[in-house]
C-alpha cells in the first residue's frame, strides 16, 4: 500500500523475475488510478505488454486500477531475467501479489495416454473454446491428495461455465501401475473429474511439469496461462480460472469465490536450525539413499542401498530430525524399505522424528494379506486428539493402522506445529514402507 500521493512517479516497487507472464493483484480503495510499469527504466514495448497494459500519448506504458482484481502486466515471446517496475503517484494504491506464469504460444497435446477414468478420450484440440485445467498427479502421492478437494470444488463450481478439469496420473511407484489400485483409490479421493492414465510420463514432459501435483491452466485457445507446481497458491489458482473463464464469455456475477481459509505457513517451516525445521519428506528407497549421495535419509552405517539384500538392524536411539531409523530384519528394495521376517511381538519398526502438523505414510501390504501396524508417538499409542483419519484403536487402546492395500496413510493431525518421536512397528513379513511425508500448514476447502 502506498503512504503518499505525489505529483509524478518517482516512488516505485522494483522486482527481478524469470518468467515470460507476470500478473500482479491490485487494490482499489476510493478511486481508480493509474499505475506505470516498466521494465528496467523504459516503457513496455508492444512486444512485451500483457493484457491490461495501455500507452498514454507519450508512449508510457501503465494500467488502470478500476477495481480490485488480477492485473497481466508482462507476456513476453522468450523466458528471461528483468527487472520490473510499477509505481503511482496515487495514496489508494493497494499492491497484494505478485506471480509468475508460463504463457505458451504454442498449444501443447496430451501425449502417451493409454487409458481413460470418468469420461470418454479427451483432446485438447477439440476442447478449444473452454478453460481447461490439466492436474498432473498420482493416487499415492499425499500432497496430491490435499489438493484433490480444491480440483473437485472447481471442477463442481465451474464446470457448467466452461471449464474442464483433466487429470493425468503418473505412477510413482509399481503398484500405482495396476489399474484396480488406481481406480479403488480415485474413488476413495472422491475424484469424479476426467482422468488420463499415462503410464510413462510423456505428457509431463510435454508440459515440462516437474512436480506432482502440477496444475497447467490452459485458456480457451489452448495457451498456457497458469502453472502452480506443488500444493497450496489455491486463491490465485481460482482467480486466474475465474479470469479466463471470464475472458472466454462466461457469467460468473452468481458464484461466489472460493470462501477457504489458506493459510500461512508456520515461520519455523523454514527455519535455519534442522531440529526446528519441519521435517523433509523421506524416501526410504535405495534409488534415494546411494551411501555416496550428499545427506541420504538413513543415518544407520550398517545400512545397504543393494535392492534385495536384507540386514538386522539395530536402532542407535539417538535421533535427528529429517532421517529415517531401522530396527530389525528389513531388506532394501529400490522404492521402498520391506519388513523381513515375522515375530511373535512387536519388535522391529521405522523410527524417525516429526516437526511439523500432520504426517502420512506411503505403505503397502506387499504379499496381499492385511497388515496391522503399531504407531507409537513419544513411546506411547498416539492420542486420538492427534490421530490422523487412517489411524484405529484396538480394546487395549493402542494405535494402529490396518494397510489393506497400497496408499498413502494418514497417520498425525496435530492443532500445532510440534515436534514427536514416531515409530511404524511391524511383525510380518511384507509390509513395505515407501516414503513418509510431512505438513507444516492446513488448507482446507470451505463448502459452497
Amino acid at each position: 500500500m502506498r503512504a503518499r500521493e505525489t505529483t509524478g512517479y518517482e516512488d516505485y516497487i522494483a522486482i527481478k523475475f524469470y518468467s515470460n507472464d507476470v500478473n500482479v493483484v491490485l487494490g482499489m480503495r476510493d478511486s481508480e488510478y493509474d499505475v506505470r510499469v516498466t521494465i528496467g527504466d523504459r516503457p513496455l514495448a508492444r512486444s512485451q505488454a500483457g493484457d491490461d497494459i495501455r500507452y498514454d500519448a507519450e508512449g508510457n506504458s501503465y494500467l488502470v486500477v478500476d477495481q480490485a482484481r488480477m492485473f497481466n502486466i508482462v507476456r513476453l515471446d522468450e523466458f528471461g531475467t528483468h527487472e520490473l517496475k510499477i509505481s503511482s503517484n496515487s495514496d489508494d494504491f493497494e499492491l497484494f501479489t505478485f506471480s509468475f506464469g508460463h504463457y505458451q504460444r504454442t498449444p501443447r497435446k496430451l501425449a502417451g495416454i493409454t487409458g481413460w477414468i470418468n469420461s470418454v478420450p479427451l483432446a485438447l484440440d477439440d476442447l478449444r473454446g473452454k478453460v481447461v485445467l490439466v492436474v498432473f498427479f498420482s493416487v499415492a502421492c499425499d500432497d496430491c491428495i490435499q489438493v484433490q478437494p480444491f480440483i473437485e470444488s472447481w471442477n463442481r463450481k465451474y464446470g457448467s461455465h466452461g471449464l474442464t478439469v483433466i487429470g493425468i496420473h503418473i505412477p510413482q511407484f509399481e503398484f500405482e501401475k495396476r489399474p484396480d489400485i488406481v481406480t479403488r483409490s480415485l474413488e476413495a479421493q472422491g475424484v469424479t473429474h476426467a482422468v488420463g492414465v499415462d503410464q510413462d510420463g510423456s505428457s509431463a514432459r510435454a508440459f515440462r511439469n516437474r512436480s506432482l501435483p502440477g496444475m497447467h491452466l490452459l485458456d480457451k485457445d489452448g495457451f498456457i496461462r497458469h502453472v502452480r507446481l506443488g500444493p497450496g497458491g489455491y486463491t490465485l489458482m481460482e482467480q486466474e480460472i475465474r479470469h479466463w473463464l471470464e475472458d472466454a464469455g462466461a457469467d460468473l456475477s452468481g458464484v461466489a469465490f472460493m470462501t477457504q481459509k489458506e493459510l500461512e505457513p508456520d515461520p519455523r517451516t523454514f527455519a535455519l536450525e534442522d531440529e526446528i525445521r519441519r521435517t523433509r519428506d523421506i524416501f526410504l528407497g535405495s534409488s534415494h539413499n546411494d551411501p555416496e549421495a550428499p545427506d541420504p535419509f538413513f543415518r544407520q552405517p550398517e545400512y545397504s542401498s543393494q535392492p534385495g539384500e536384507s540386514f538386522a538392524y539395530r536402532d542407535p536411539g539417538e535421533h535427528e530430525n529429517h532421517y529415517v531409523y531401522l530396527q530389525g530384519l528389513w531388506q532394501s528394495d529400490e522404492k521402498s524399505i520391506v519388513h523381513a521376517r515375522e515375530t511373535a511381538e512387536y519388535e522391529d519398526y521405522v523410527a524417525f522424528k516429526m516437526v511439523g502438523k500432520k504426517v502420512a505414510a506411503i505403505l503397502s501390504n506387499g504379499d496381499g494379506t492385511v497388515q496391522r501396524v503399531l504407531i507409537t508417538m513419544d513411546g506411547l499409542p498416539v492420542p486420538s486428539e492427534l490421530a490422523g483419519e487412517d489411524v484405529m484403536y484396538d480394546t487395549h487402546g493402542e494405535s494402529y493402522v490396518k494397510v489393506d492395500r497400497p496408499r498413502a496413510y494418514q497417520l498425525i493431525d496435530l492443532p500445532e506445529y510440534a515436534s514427536h518421536d514416531l515409530k511404524l512397528w511391524s511383525k510380518s513379513t511384507g509390509l513395505e514402507v515407501y516414503t513418509i511425508t510431512f505438513e507444516a500448514n492446513i488448507f482446507e476447502p470451505q463448502p459452497f
